[in-house]
């Protein structure tokens, strides 16, 4: 879309609103106050040439009553006017025309200047408008970045808050599970004898366990020599092989 340059009287170049190429807007207001002024013009051509008429048509009644003969064809005067008569006459009428073109050109400078104020106060009313229109938008399109920023930081605390709990409720339940298991055995342990506790835990398969606060493995008396047998006959064997 191609912007219409706007050019105000001083001639500097104006800012473009943002209602300017829109319904209502600026471009628009300047059309209907040329159109404005077009009209008061033609008005006021139309007011000069009935005016010049009219004066035509006095200075013809004038002329005719200062070259007026007595008692001619039944008009004029009774007694001829002189040349002084004449020429005050023509001064006067003179004098008329010229203070009626003055009222007239005085009345159509006041509409002139009338309109310009009325129109010079329609555009800043309409520029004020447009940018208290653009900054209550700017604000809002702020207001509408801020609560989405809002909302992004609140999901993601929720989220990271979610995340700790979670963690936090794991490491506890395992924390309380071991302690329980341990615990339990540790009870279990403590109520019975040793040598109850020894045989129920190698029947079980565990290689230590407690009892009375203190740790025992479960191997036995012979496992413990068949161990001893084995090592020894590892370290001949690779006496031996060195020899």
């Amino acid at each position: 879309m191609t912007t219409k340059k706007m050019y105000n009287k001083a001639g500097f170049l104006e800012k473009p609103t943002p209602r300017m190429f829109e319904n209502g807007g600026m471009k628009d207001l300047r059309k209907k106050q040329k159109e404005e002024k077009k009209k008061l013009k033609a008005e006021n051509k139309a007011q000069r040439k009935t005016e010049r008429a009219g004066i035509k048509a006095t200075k013809e009644a004038r002329k005719k009553d200062r070259n007026a003969k007595p008692l001619t064809d039944g008009a004029g005067p009774i007694v001829e006017m002189s040349r002084k008569e004449k020429r005050e006459n023509k001064r006067i009428t003179r004098k008329a025309i010229r203070s009626t073109r003055k009222e007239r050109r005085a009345e159509n400078r006041e509409e002139r200047k009338s309109l310009r104020a009325k129109q010079r106060s329609e555009r800043k009313d309409l520029r004020s408008k447009n940018k208290e229109a653009k900054r209550s938008a700017k604000e809002e399109k702020k207001n509408i970045l801020t609560k989405k920023v809002d909302n992004v930081k609140k999901t993601i605390k929720k989220k990271a808050i979610e995340s700790t709990t979670t963690n936090v409720v794991k490491k506890d339940d395992n924390k309380k599970s071991t302690n329980t298991n341990k615990k339990e055995s540790t009870v279990e342990n403590k109520k019975l004898s040793f040598n109850e506790a020894f045989r129920k835990n190698k029947n079980e398969g565990k290689s230590t366990f407690t009892w009375e606060g203190k740790s025992y493995h479960t191997k036995t008396k012979s496992e413990m020599e068949k161990e001893k047998n084995k090592k020894k006959v590892t370290k001949k064997k690779g006496d031996d092989a060195q020899s």
